[in-house]
């Protein structure tokens, strides 16, 4: 039986479709996954045969992250010297 699973996210949405993909692949089936464009080397890495669809994914979470952070910053700190460090 032919299989196509069609996965869009970040590499935490992939990884489960990949899971299911193995499995139908050591079973015996046809499969093949569609990912966007930079998860493509993940997919194929689990031994799948794999074809990108859609936007990257890191350029969409970079720029929420950027829009964020400048929404949020606060005026009185620069964020870059802001450290965290660990408790004892």
């Amino acid at each position: 039986m032919k299989f196509v699973l069609a996965s869009y996210g970040t590499r935490g949405d992939i990884e489960p479709s990949a899971a299911v993909g193995r499995e139908l692949l050591r079973r015996g089936h046809d499969v093949r996954m569609a990912v966007s464009p930079d998860l493509v080397g993940f997919a194929e890495s689990a031994g799948l045969a794999t074809v990108a669809y859609g936007l990257d994914v890191q350029a969409i979470v970079e720029a929420q992250f950027n829009y964020l952070t400048c929404l949020f910053r606060t005026p009185w700190r620069k964020p870059d010297l802001i450290r965290f460090e660990a408790r004892s």
